[in-house]
């Protein structure tokens, strides 16, 4: 190992989180001891505080290079294993920063931010289940660290174990009723019990001390039964947070259509479509809409063509829009294609039967009209038309 600068034991604590529900820094203990063991473990300590400097400015390499590099196993403490866990984390080597946790932990069990550690990289890796249990040790250690509380709680809040996920959240607020990830977990257990009054408001304060996309777009979602100009505030709020949040201009384009508000819906649509690497079916199928609505069959054409639909109910709008422009015989090959995708689904058979009847093949027609009322024999439309 090369020389390294020693400097005078800290006994400050190394502070906790680096971003969201970051990795947990180990506190540095002060001196002690008897006089023959001060200079080798106050020259580990000098080594990790200058290695923790070394980490929160970002220079990762360096700490790899001692901590993995250069520094023999047998003279690693606890707390350098948790650092180089840090390290190795940070440098997406997820299986190695366990095996430095695991290392630590086998010195020094009893240290709950190893325990922390351990659990994010396990959850990183797919492994929750171990995962939960270790986040359940660090709390047995430090029932008093809001951190760990939080970390447990959402771990609950993964596996749909509500109650058990509300006892650490609400713990965890009352530890530290100012930390913002804290309010986020509660909004979001809130949304999975399906408490919406309760959602509503704990995402209004998310909305009030740390405002984002997914604050924007649950406060959207929330409105948009009861208050759907609010919804779609919140929506335009989410995208113009986020450019990427293209589900936020897809839910706005389709609220709009509800409205019957087809003209302004092309814009979010547009959006929606357009800037996605693979657009939604959905969302496509709604643009698809609001184009028929308009009676422009052209954007129709020019959509279908560029982007060919996957829903059955997609191709169902474009022979509707095939149709209202004279085009029947395309309009009927949209239609057929339609009931291939979907071959029970009565609105699309009417659609086709429609489109075959004013063809002049009114047998076929008829037929499909038949087999319409035997799906569904409150059909309106087909019992009508069959009746006319």
């Amino acid at each position: 190992m090369r020389p390294l600068a020693l400097f005078p034991p800290l006994i400050a604590i190394l502070v906790a989180v680096a971003g969201w529900m970051g990795p947990v820094e180990a506190a540095v203990p002060g001196g002690g001891g008897r006089p023959e063991e001060m200079a080798p473990a106050q020259a580990k300590e000098a080594l990790l505080d200058e290695l923790t400097r070394a980490y929160r400015a970002g220079d990762n390499e360096r700490v790899l290079h001692v901590l993995v590099d250069s520094l023999p196993p047998a003279e690693c403490t606890a707390r350098l294993w948790n650092l180089e866990g840090l390290a190795l984390e940070r440098a997406g080597r997820l299986q190695e920063a366990v095996t430095a946790y695991e290392s630590g932990i086998r010195l020094r069990g009893d240290l709950w931010e190893l325990h922390m550690n351990l659990g994010r990289s396990l959850e990183a890796l797919g492994q929750g289940g171990r995962a939960l249990a270790e986040f359940s040790r660090a709390v047995e250690l430090a029932p008093r660290q809001a951190e760990a509380r939080l970390a447990l709680g959402t771990g609950y809040l993964r596996y749909h174990r509500f109650e058990q996920a509300r006892e650490q959240l609400q713990e965890a607020a009352r530890l530290d009723p100012h930390d913002p990830r804290i309010l986020l977990e509660r909004a979001r257990l809130a949304d999975a019990m399906e408490d919406r009054p309760r959602a509503r408001e704990l995402w209004r304060q998310v909305e009030g001390c740390a405002p984002s996309a997914e604050s924007a777009r649950r406060l959207a979602a929330l409105s948009a039964t009861d208050h759907p100009d609010s919804a779609l505030i919140w929506y335009e709020r989410c995208v113009s947070r986020d450019s990427s949040a293209l589900d936020c201009a897809a839910a706005a384009g389709a609220l709009l259509l509800q409205q019957g508000r087809p003209a302004e819906a092309v814009r979010w649509l547009r959006q929606a479509v357009e800037e996605a690497p693979q657009p939604d079916p959905a969302a496509l199928h709604d643009l698809l809409l609001a184009w028929q609505r308009l009676a422009e069959p052209d954007s129709v054409e020019a959509l279908v063509a560029v982007h060919p639909p996957t829903l059955a109910s997609s191709w169902g709008v474009v022979a509707l829009a095939r149709r209202g422009a004279g085009r029947s015989g395309d309009a009927l090959a949209a239609a057929q294609r339609a009931v291939e995708l979907a071959p029970r689904d009565p609105d699309l058979l009417n659609i086709l039967a429609v489109i075959l009847y004013e063809e002049g093949q009114e047998q076929r027609a008829r037929a499909i009209w038949r087999q319409v009322l035997e799906i569904a024999p409150d059909h309106p439309q087909a019992r009508r038309n069959l009746a006319q």
